[in-house]
C-alpha cells in the first residue's frame, strides 16, 4: 500500500471515528493535492463511509461526487467488452440446461433499464438462449416497441409471428388428417411389396479393421508427442483463465443489476436480485465497485433489513480487506512511535479501534495508551475509561490502564 492510499484509508477511519467536521474537512483539503484511483477509493469503502458518517460534510460530499463521475465514465468505457464476456459466460453456463430463473429476472430488469445498451443485452440473451416459450410471448409487445431500434428485438417479433402462423397452419391441416391417413396406408402397402434389401457398394472387402485402428492410434500418439506436454498445459491454463474471466463477468453484471434494483427501490426486485449471490460466488470487490453498502442505507424501502444486509456484506468483505486494515493500523501505531507531534487526532483513531474494531488490535492500543502522556481529560473525552470499566474480560494491561486513569483523576482533583 502506497502512502497516498494510506492517507485515504486514514481519512475513512477518521470519519468512522466521528471526528470533528473541521478536522475531516482539513484532511480532505490536504488530499486534494494527492488524487488517487477509483479502485483505491473503493478499496477504502469511502462512498459508503461518506454517506453514513460524513453526509453533512460539504467537502466529503464533493469528494464522493468527483470520484463517482470518474467511475461512471470508466463503467461506460468497460461496458462493451464486459457485455460480450457476460454473454459468452451465460451461454457457457446454459450450454446443457435451460436458463435459470435468475437469468429470466435479469432479462426483465435489463429491459426496464434506461440504458439502451442494457436493453439490447436483454434481447441478445433472448436471441442466444432457449428460454421458456411463455417468456417470449410475455415480452412480445415490448419487443414490437423496440424493434425499430434493436435488431434482436425485431428478430424476437418475427420468430413469435412465425410460430403463430405455423400453429395456425397445423390446426388447418388437422382438419384433413383422417382422409390423408387412409391414403398413406395404401401407399405404404405398395412400397412394402416392391421393397428389396439393398447392400451398399464399396471397397470394404479390402479394408483391414485392425490396421485402421492401429494406424489411428499411431497418429494420435505422434500428435501428442509433437505438441508437447508444455503446450497442452498452456492451452489448459488459457481455458481455465477464460472460464474465470467469463464467470467474473457474470458476477459483475448481476451485481450491476443488484445495484440498479436498489436504486429503483422495489423490494421484490431487490430480493430476487440478491438471491442470486446465495448460489453464485463473486469477488468481494464487486460489492464496493457498485457501492452496494451505500445504496442499501440510501434505499428507504429496505431500511428494516439494512443492518442485517450490511453485516452480511461486512462478513463477505472481511477476509479480502483484512490485510489492508491491519497494514493501516500498523502504520498508525508506527506513527505514534516516530513522531513528537501532538497526537490528539491519533488518539481519537486509536480509541475507535479499541471500541469498535477486532480484538486483535486491543493489546497494542492499550500498551500505547500506557506509554503515551495522555491526560485524564483526554481519556474521559475519548470514552476510554468507561469502555475499560464496562469490559468483562479485563487483561492485566487493561487493569494497569484503569489504575493509570484513576491516578490521573486524583492528580486532577488535587
Amino acid at each position: 500500500m502506497d502512502q497516498t492510499e494510506m492517507q485515504y484509508q486514514v481519512l475513512a477511519i477518521m470519519m468512522k471515528a466521528g471526528m470533528a467536521e473541521a478536522k475531516i474537512t482539513d484532511a480532505i483539503n490536504t488530499l486534494d493535492k494527492f488524487p488517487t484511483t477509483v479502485e483505491v477509493f473503493d478499496r477504502c469503502n469511502l462512498p459508503y463511509i461518506i454517506s453514513r458518517y460524513a453526509a453533512t460534510n460539504k467537502s466529503a460530499r464533493k469528494l464522493a461526487f468527483t470520484y463517482k463521475e470518474i467511475k461512471d465514465a470508466q463503467l461506460i468505457e468497460e461496458q462493451s467488452l464486459l457485455f460480450e464476456d457476460f454473454l459468452a459466460g451465460v451461454k457457457m453456463e446454459c450450454e446443457e440446461q435451460m436458463p435459470s430463473h435468475h437469468v429470466v429476472n435479469l432479462v426483465k430488469n435489463l429491459l426496464q433499464n434506461v440504458n439502451m445498451n442494457c436493453v439490447r443485452l436483454a434481447y441478445r440473451l433472448l436471441d442466444s438462449l432457449n428460454f421458456n416459450l411463455d417468456l417470449y410471448f410475455e415480452l412480445y409487445d415490448q419487443a414490437i416497441d423496440d424493434s425499430n431500434q434493436i435488431v434482436e428485438a425485431k428478430r424476437l417479433v418475427d420468430n413469435v409471428d412465425r410460430f403463430i402462423l405455423y400453429n395456425e397452419a397445423v390446426d388447418e391441416d388437422m382438419e384433413f388428417s383422417d382422409d390423408e391417413e387412409e391414403e398413406e396406408i395404401d401407399e405404404n402397402d405398395e412400397i412394402e411389396e416392391n421393397e428389396e434389401l439393398q447392400i451398399p457398394d464399396g471397397n470394404d472387402d479390402d479394408v483391414n479393421v485392425e490396421d485402421v485402428i492401429e494406424e489411428a492410434e499411431e497418429e494420435n500418439d505422434s500428435g501428442v508427442e509433437s505438441e508437447g506436454e508444455e503446450l497442452i498445459n498452456e492451452r489448459n491454463q488459457e481455458e481455465e483463465e477464460e472460464v474465470i474471466r467469463l464467470r467474473a463477468a457474470i458476477g459483475d453484471i448481476f451485481m450491476r443489476n443488484f445495484a440498479q434494483c436498489l436504486l429503483w427501490g422495489n423490494t421484490e426486485q431487490i430480493t430476487k436480485a440478491a438471491s442470486f449471490f446465495q448460489e453464485f460466488e463473486v469477488h468481494p470487490s464487486m460489492y464496493r465497485k457498485y457501492e452496494i453498502s451505500r445504496l442499501i442505507i440510501e434505499c428507504p424501502s429496505i431500511q428494516k433489513y439494512a443492518d442485517k444486509l450490511l453485516e452480511q456484506i461486512k462478513e463477505i468483505e472481511s477476509e479480502t480487506y483484512a490485510v489492508n486494515d491491519i497494514e493501516v493500523f500498523n502504520q498508525i501505531i508506527k506513527y505514534t512511535e516516530l513522531t513528537n507531534q501532538p497526537l490528539d487526532d491519533v488518539y481519537e483513531v486509536l480509541s475507535y479501534y479499541l471500541m469498535n474494531a477486532s480484538e486483535i488490535y486491543r493489546d497494542r492500543i492499550i500498551k500505547r495508551f500506557l506509554e503515551k502522556p495522555v491526560t485524564y481529560v483526554q481519556f474521559v473525552n475519548l470514552g476510554i475509561e468507561e469502555f475499560l470499566l464496562q469490559s468483562l474480560d479485563k487483561t492485566d494491561d487493561m487493569m494497569l490502564l484503569i489504575q493509570k486513569i484513576q491516578v490521573l483523576r486524583m492528580e486532577t482533583i488535587s
